[in-house]
């Protein structure tokens, strides 16, 4: 999905489409956000009954399935730490 957000991003920036280009960045970070959410709550539950359905599979495993590396779900854990009240300004 980010993949698509960034193509629509870069498609607003060539119109000169300010509020569009914005809102898809706003779009991006979300989720980026929840992601990070996400994978935080993996690690949680490693040794746990979770509602996520990891099917017993390990954070890494999940994540790869996902199609995300550990950097990029680090970097989003890191973006889902940060207060809402501070992420939300």
């Amino acid at each position: 999905m980010l993949d698509k957000v960034e193509a629509l991003r870069a498609y607003a920036k060539q119109q000169n489409d300010i509020d569009m280009e914005l809102w898809l960045a706003e779009m991006k970070i979300r989720a980026r956000r929840r992601s990070g959410e996400i994978s935080q709550s993996l690690e949680k539950s490693a040794d746990q009954y979770s509602a996520l359905p990891t099917a017993g599979k390990s954070k890494t495993e999940v994540l790869n399935d996902a199609g995300i590396n550990k950097s990029v779900a680090h970097r989003c854990e890191k973006i889902a730490n940060i207060p809402e009240n501070k992420f939300e300004i």
